[in-house]
């Protein structure tokens, strides 16, 4: 096991995998624009055999491979580790290594733990970034589904709600003190428990403090569903406080945009990545359909929105088989 600071990784699985395969993978990736679809392999745009419970890591996976900072801190890692496969024998249980890691985009603290549970996660897997998910042996799917993403959101969001609970409750009753204090004291109380960082401007509108009083006469049952009714009604703090919520869009649209992306960026002409769409199409009706080159570059914009929301990227990154538009 392996600890770089508060945060608390994943194991790391010892592999022998030459660092410079990933770097020579990523230059054999530019060289093949264009190429032609006689040179585009099925498992690089069609994912209709994913099974649903795979979608989820499938997607950050599949994304992950065309991050070029994600694929190179991969090479990073596995050269780092190559001396503890050499004594991995010797090693035993409570034994720690420490690992130097690269920024792969600018790191909040949980930034950093969100990267390197996946950056682990992908280091132990001795076919990323070669080998696509539908390509992937059995037992590494296994292993991914059981660690990627969930693992790294979990931790993300274990460490969010210890910084920032969703509730403080405190009552005379457990603490006499509270009966003269006073609305600043109780806020000044509650920005201790996380160090004062619910004190800083930026956070004020995601909280809320105020006064309370539980009918204790009632069944646990009805006073919860009136705190939820009060809730949900919206008080006008919290009204203003609520994020933007999107169009819904399923992993099977990402993946699917993915391979529109690809397609574009592999092949010659709009004409290939059609024929290859259309043979799909014959075996899989339920298929991904784009009628013209709009629909085709709608998807593939689509695709650069999703690889920077899945991994958490700026509006700078770009994928690797990112190409601006179809070949005239």
């Amino acid at each position: 096991m392996l600890f770089y600071g508060a945060v608390k990784p994943p194991t790391l699985t010892l592999i022998r995998s030459d660092p410079d395969l990933v770097l020579r993978w990523i230059a054999r990736e530019a060289g093949r624009r264009r190429s032609g679809a006689a040179n585009v392999a099925p498992e690089e745009y069609d994912f209709g055999g994913v099974p649903e419970t795979e979608l989820r890591s499938c997607i950050h996976y599949e994304y992950a491979r065309e991050c070029d900072p994600i694929v190179r801190e991969v090479a990073n890692i596995r050269r780092q580790s190559f001396p503890m496969v050499d004594e991995a024998g010797n090693l035993k249980s409570g034994d720690t290594r420490s690992l130097r890691f690269r920024r792969v985009r600018k790191w909040s603290k949980e930034d950093l733990a969100f990267d390197i549970w996946i950056l682990m996660a992908l280091a132990g897997e001795a076919g990323f970034p070669e080998t696509a998910w539908t390509k992937l042996q059995a037992d590494a799917k296994a292993r991914l589904v059981e660690s990627l993403p969930n693992v790294a959101i979990e931790a993300v969001n274990a460490n969010v709600a210890r910084k920032y609970p969703p509730l403080v409750v405190e009552t005379e009753m457990g603490n006499a003190e509270l009966a003269g204090l006073t609305l600043a004291a109780w806020k000044a109380k509650v920005g201790a428990l996380d160090g004062g960082r619910s004190a800083k401007p930026k956070s004020r509108p995601l909280q809320m403090s105020g006064f309370f009083t539980v009918g204790l006469a009632y069944d646990a049952e009805v006073i919860v569903e009136s705190f939820r009714k009060w809730l949900l009604d919206g008080p006008p703090q919290l009204a203003s406080a609520k994020r933007e919520r999107r169009g819904r869009h399923s992993l099977r649209d990402g993946l699917n945009a993915l391979g529109a992306l690809r397609l574009r960026y592999l092949c010659r002409n709009l004409s290939e990545a059609q024929d290859l769409m259309m043979a799909l199409r014959r075996t899989r009706p339920d298929g991904p359909s784009y009628r013209d080159r709009t629909s085709w570059n709608r998807a593939c914009t689509g695709a650069v929105d999703v690889f920077r929301q899945v991994l958490h990227l700026p509006d700078t990154e770009r994928p690797l088989h990112f190409s601006a538009g179809w070949q005239k």
